[in-house]
């Protein structure tokens, strides 16, 4: 269900994302890379605004250990399939928070990931 949801996402023109060498790297549209370790992942958002389902309007937030944003990804940039593989297999994801951001159709945010967490 969350590979057909993520599927419907359009893709964000320009944005690039990956996993290497340990890192979150992210390309934006200007050709400015932005790097975090993977080891700094303290917490995992969705926020999401308010085009719905089917829409593109969500954003990947990743939180560093004090719960700061460390960095923002668009849903819908290329790589996406990836770094949503390394999500889902981390323990204690939150596989229905995340559904349930995916098919909001008001903005809100969504914490689907805490290090540490049960699970």
């Amino acid at each position: 269900m969350l590979t057909r949801l993520l599927a419907r996402l359009r893709r964000r023109r320009g944005w690039q994302v990956a996993l290497q060498d340990g890192a979150l790297r992210l390309t934006d549209p200007a050709g400015h890379r932005h790097d975090l370790a993977l080891a700094r992942i303290a917490g995992v958002r969705v926020e999401a605004e308010a085009s719905g389902p089917l829409g593109a309007d969500g954003w990947w937030q990743f939180l560093d250990a004090r719960g700061q944003l460390a960095l923002r990804c668009p849903q819908g940039a290329a790589g996406e399939a990836q770094l949503v593989d390394w999500l889902l297999a981390l323990p204690g994801f939150d596989h229905a928070g995340l559904a349930a951001a995916m098919g909001a159709t008001r903005p809100g945010v969504f914490t689907v990931w805490e290090r540490g967490a049960a699970g």
